[in-house]
């Protein structure tokens, strides 16, 4: 008799772990989730970047001093002086700067809120940011000699023009290869050609109009690539927990 009621009791265990389990697909599988979702989404990208570039205006600091000696953008010393000298080249080399990273960012996190579920993209992107927010809140790095960053005529949504002691390290270097990173994992090899493009002209760019030190742009690769492994490994932890708790106020 204790075999039989024990029986039973695993019986109607059984039965409500998979009444639960296809009410939970049902749910994740409703139009209603899926919108919720997506509305989510937009709004952490939202709050992401707001969060980004107030917390960038409020570290950065104005500085024209010259310190530290980069072999590199001594060699793109003629390239420098040329950009200066020809106020129109250097914008329009600031406008394409500008748009191929604004573009490549509304695209990348549009796409993500709208048919990606994980947050792998977010979390990289966070971790990268949120060093840099605390590297620039300890200790600055005086401009590179030949810096050149005046607004250019044609605003930007995610590049601030002007100048800042901003060069340790580069965000946008790292936020692309994120975005490169990302698009391999699905196998987009069109995208992720296109972003790599992106990525080598902002590179040489940030370096011809001595934005960035060399290392900076360097370092920004390594780290961006460093932070997306990292949120790789968490991504799944991350989303279970978010997902088990959007659940339970559903649920409620």
């Amino acid at each position: 008799s204790t075999q039989s009621t024990w029986g039973l009791l695993n019986k109607e265990m059984d039965e409500e772990e998979k009444s639960d389990g296809v009410l939970t697909k049902s749910i994740l599988e409703s139009k209603s989730w899926k919108r919720f979702r997506t509305v989510f989404s937009i709004g952490v990208v939202v709050t992401f970047f707001l969060g980004v570039t107030i917390l960038n205006l409020s570290i950065l600091q104005t500085d024209k001093t010259l310190c530290i000696n980069d072999f590199i953008l001594r060699a793109l010393a003629p390239a420098n002086e040329y950009v200066r000298e020809h106020k129109s080249i250097a914008s329009a080399l600031q406008i394409i700067y500008g748009l191929s990273f604004d573009a490549s960012c509304l695209f990348i996190f549009l796409h993500w809120a709208l048919q990606t579920y994980n947050s792998r993209l977010i979390l990289a992107s966070f971790l990268l940011f949120a060093v840099k927010m605390i590297i620039l809140g300890l200790f600055l790095f005086k401009n590179p000699s030949g810096y050149y960053w005046e607004y250019p005529g044609f605003p930007s949504l995610f590049v601030n023009y002007g100048e800042f002691s901003n060069t340790f390290f580069s965000g946008e270097c790292g936020l692309l290869v994120i975005f490169i990173s990302e698009q391999l994992s699905l196998k987009r090899h069109v995208i992720c050609g296109l972003l790599f493009m992106a990525l080598v002209y902002i590179f040489v760019v940030s370096l011809i109009m001595n934005v960035h030190y060399s290392v900076d742009v360097l370092f920004g690769v390594i780290f961006g690539h460093y932070c997306f492994l990292v949120a790789s490994q968490l991504s799944d932890s991350v989303d279970d927990f978010f997902s088990s708790k959007l659940l339970r106020i559903i649920h409620q």
